[in-house]
C-alpha cells in the first residue's frame, strides 16, 4: 500500500521513504547518516605538498586527510625518493620564496 505523506512540503511516497530510512538509516528527512564501507577502495586522490630549501633541505609537509606517506627525512631528495616508490607523482613543482620549493605530488 502506498501512502503519500506530507514532509517539509513535499509529498513522498511512504515505501520510497521506508527504503531511504533502510539504505541510509535516516532518522529524519534532514538527517542523513551515510557510515563508511569497511575494505572499500579509495577513489579520489591523495595530495601532498613538500617544502624544501634550494639546499636539499626538508622544511614541511603537507598533505590530505588520508594520504599514505612514508616518514620525511631530512633529505629533500631521499624524501622525494620515498614518496615516488609508493606511486606519488609530481603535478607541479613551484618557488615559492627566493630559497624554498614547493612540490605538489598526486597519488
Amino acid at each position: 500500500m502506498n501512502i503519500h505523506i506530507a514532509n517539509n512540503g513535499l509529498d513522498i511516497n511512504h515505501n520510497l521513504l521506508y527504503q531511504l530510512e533502510k539504505v541510509f538509516n535516516m532518522r529524519n528527512m534532514n538527517e542523513v547518516q551515510i557510515h563508511p564501507i569497511i575494505g572499500q577502495a579509495w577513489t579520489g586522490k591523495h595530495v601532498l605538498l613538500l617544502h624544501c630549501t634550494n639546499n636539499n633541505q626538508f622544511l614541511q609537509l603537507y598533505k590530505s586527510f588520508h594520504a599514505p606517506i612514508e616518514p620525511p627525512r631530512l633529505n629533500c631528495a631521499e624524501t622525494l625518493s620515498q614518496l615516488l616508490s609508493i606511486g606519488y607523482r609530481i603535478a607541479a613543482i613551484t618557488p615559492i620564496s627566493s630559497n624554498q620549493i614547493q612540490y605538489v605530488l598526486v597519488l
